[in-house]
This record gives structure tokens, C-alpha cells and sequence, in this order.
């Protein structure tokens, strides 16, 4: 039950709530209440002491837990957020953002997600609920998020036929048919297809529905910051590698995803170009990184170069320091060598350190500022539906307790992401 965790929940109503389109109150008691469900029904599932230390680390602790699909649901729960407060800055995208998040937030749960187990319906089950109703005042959005939601659908399930380790049997609960070895070259074509609705999925189920073209700032935003994402996944797959890397690839994905947007927002045209310029070229590097090692250390590394390096390069040109003029570096005069050292050092702090920091600075102010906004509306709104005349006091009879109880679940949620 490592889909239906509580923090991606939380994450996915304060990124609607920061990007100024707040579910209702109906909306949030349902997430929550369908959250909770799911994680108690898989507490009690016969699968015993996993779906039991999966439930209490997601749903009491909201701990990240061990398993690789975890820490991907975290990274794109954080993206989410990213995109909801980026999404202040461009009225073009105000209206697409909260079914961009949906989708994000289901085509990485369900690719995450034992697609083979027992779940299996369940899980659909619940997405498309609250897809459903958290979409349901704007049809548009609702519509590319449940068409991106089955595209995604059938290229896990050829990507998990595929991925049958060749002539092992295909490990199974419940789909049964499928439970036969697959040769080599049924595990090829179902790899090659897989990689094809993949790639082809990201950028097109999305701008279809909503009409949007590719030529738009939206859709070139769209395609810039999500297609690279989906290419390291599924080359990523390609290398054979295994699951062991994959949480750190995949929160990466995530944030290049929520960096690109915010960078691509503030900068117009010109920054779409260049995040996409970045992104792309530096998730080929960390493809050549991943081929050339399988161990956990070096991945962890190569999830996190991206972030650094993205952030870093794309800082350079948004700060102009006064020009250094060209030393000449000799051995033969320490002055001169000396000097020249301390113009290096200058030009990194004006054009590295400095730039750095501002950025960082600026962007966690509005995080924290929106953050505060966010939570004030959770806040209005629990309180809404939780007194006495609310919606919970004249159906269930249920006092402010509640409001205090939601309000707390939120501030640990959003306090355990940010810190």
C-alpha cells in the first residue's frame, strides 16, 4: 500500500491551496478520509507484516520507509508544491496547474506503485476518486489528468512484463494469466514499447486534452521540464540497474520538474529555453554516471547532481558582476600569482557564491511565505467545516476537535517535507 501514504495527500492540497485554486471543504475531508481508509484497509490486508510496517511508517509516522517507490511519492509530493507556488507568477498557467499537479502526482504513484498486486484495483479505485472530485470544477483538467492516468497505466503494466528478469516467472498475487516465464525477445518489444508510450505520454496526454499547443508557453514549459524527467526513468530501466537507485532518481526528476517551473515562471521565454537547455544536458550526464555504476553512493549522487547543478548554472546568468580583467599567471612572480588568486576567488564569489545564496534565499522566502498562506487557508477552511454550524457538526456531530486534529496532521506534514 505504498500508493495511498498521507504526505503526498497533504503536499497535493497545499500546492492547489498555494497556487490559489483551494479544493473545498468536501474536497479535503474526502483525501483525507480516502488516505486514511486505504492505509487502514491495507493494515489489515493478509499480507501481514509488510502492509502492517508500511501503514504505520506512512500513516502514524510519516516516515519515508524502505521502500524505493517511497521516496519517489515524497519528490514529486515536493515538485507538487513547487508548482503550486511557481504557478502564482504566470496567470497563463493558474488555470493548468492544479490538473498538471494531479497528473504528476498519479503517473508517478502508479508507475511506482506493485501494478501486479492485489491492490491493483484499489489503488485505481481510489486515484480516480479523488481525481474525480478534486477535479470536478474544472472538466478540462479532470479529463487530461484521468487520460494521462491511463496511458501511464498501460505503459507500467508493459513495462512490468517486460521486466520479468527475463525467463523468471512473473511474481503475482491475483493476475494469475500472466504468471509464466517471458522469453528474451517478448522482454525486448515490451522494453521498446514501454520507453515509446512513455516518452510519448508525458508531453502529448496532457497538452491533447487541454488543448493546449505545443508552441504555447505552457506547452513548451510542459515538454521542457517533464520529458527529460521521463527519459532518465525509463533509460534508467534500459541500464538494467534495478530498483535500488531509483528513489534518488526519481525525487530528482521531481525537483528538476518543480525547479524548471519556477525558473521557467520567473524568466519568460528565455528561461523556458535555458531550463530546458540545462535539464536536458545534465540528465545526460547523469545517465553516463548511472551506466558506469551500480552501487547506491554513486546514485545517490547522481540523483542529487541535477538539483546543484541546474540551480547553480542557471544562477550564473541572472546576476552581472563587473567585468575582472584577464591577470597573466606566472611562477616566476608571486605577486602576480597571488593577485591573480585573489581574482579567481573574487569572480566565484561575485558570480558563484553570491548569486547562490540570493537565490536560495529568495526562494525560501517564498516558500515560507507561501507555506504560511497555505496553512492559513487550511486553517479557515478546517474551521469551516469543524465547529459546531460546520459541516462536521451538523452531520457526524463532530466538534472543533477535528480542526485541531487536520491542522496538526498538515503542519507535521509539510514540516517533515521542509526540514
Amino acid at each position: 500500500m505504498t500508493l495511498l501514504a498521507i504526505p503526498p495527500f497533504l503536499i497535493f492540497l497545499v500546492g492547489a491551496i498555494a497556487a490559489g485554486l483551494a479544493p473545498s471543504r468536501f474536497v479535503a475531508l474526502v483525501v483525507i478520509l480516502t488516505s486514511v481508509a486505504a492505509g487502514a484497509l491495507g493494515y489489515f490486508a493478509p499480507d501481514g507484516v509488510y502492509a502492517r510496517s508500511v501503514f504505520l511508517k506512512y500513516s502514524l509516522e510519516l516516515a519515508v520507509g524502505t521502500n524505493w517507490s517511497n521516496i519517489a511519492q515524497l519528490g514529486l509530493a515536493l515538485s507538487i508544491l513547487l508548482i503550486g507556488i511557481a504557478s502564482k507568477r504566470s496567470p497563463d498557467a493558474r488555470a493548468h496547474v492544479l490538473g498538471l499537479s494531479a497528473a504528476a502526482f498519479a503517473s508517478g504513484a502508479i508507475s511506482a506503485g506493485d501494478l501486479v498486486s492485489m491492490y491493483l484495483f484499489l489503488e485505481l479505485l481510489v486515484i480516480t476518486l479523488v481525481l474525480l472530485i478534486a477535479l470536478g470544477r474544472q472538466p478540462r483538467s479532470q479529463w487530461a489528468a484521468i487520460h494521462f492516468m491511463v496511458i501511464q497505466l498501460l505503459a507500467s503494466i508493459v513495462f512490468k512484463l517486460g521486466m520479468s528478469d527475463f525467463h523468471h516467472e512473473f511474481e503475482t498475487y491475483s493476475l494469475s494469466a500472466i504468471n509464466r516465464p517471458i522469453s528474451e525477445l517478448q522482454f525486448g518489444w515490451a522494453l521498446l514499447l514501454g520507453v515509446m508510450v512513455k516518452l510519448s505520454a508525458w508531453p502529448l496526454a496532457y497538452l491533447i486534452p487541454m488543448g493546449i499547443k505545443g508552441s504555447s508557453l505552457v506547452g513548451r514549459l510542459y515538454i521542457a521540464s517533464s520529458l527529460p524527467f521521463a527519459g532518465l526513468v525509463c533509460l534508467h530501466w534500459l541500464t538494467g540497474s534495478g530498483h535500488s537507485e531509483q528513489p534518488f532518481i526519481l525525487a530528482a526528476g521531481g525537483l528538476m520538474v518543480g525547479y524548471a517551473l519556477i525558473y521557467s515562471f520567473a524568466n519568460g521565454a528565455e528561461g523556458i529555453e535555458r531550463s530546458a537547455r540545462w535539464v536536458v544536458g545534465l540528465t545526460g550526464i547523469a545517465l553516463v554516471a548511472l551506466t558506469s555504476s551500480n552501487t547506491l553512493l554513486v546514485n545517490m549522487a547522481v540523483g542529487l547532481l541535477p538539483i546543484g547543478s541546474v540551480l547553480l548554472l542557471s544562477a550564473l546568468p541572472m546576476h552581472h558582476a563587473a567585468p575582472v580583467d584577464q591577470g597573466h599567471v606566472t611562477t616566476s612572480s608571486g605577486g602576480l600569482l597571488q593577485r591573480d588568486t585573489d581574482r579567481v576567488l573574487e569572480f566565484l564569489v561575485n558570480r558563484l557564491v553570491t548569486p547562490i545564496l540570493e537565490l536560495a534565499q529568495s526562494l525560501w522566502s517564498e516558500l515560507i511565505s507561501q507555506l504560511n498562506a497555505s496553512l492559513a487557508t487550511i486553517l479557515k477552511a478546517a474551521r469551516a467545516f469543524a465547529g459546531e454550524r460546520g459541516l462536521l457538526g451538523q452531520v457526524w456531530g463532530i466538534g472543533p476537535t477535528s480542526l485541531w486534529v487536520i491542522a496538526l496532521l498538515g503542519l507535521y506534514g509539510v514540516i517533515y517535507l521542509v526540514f
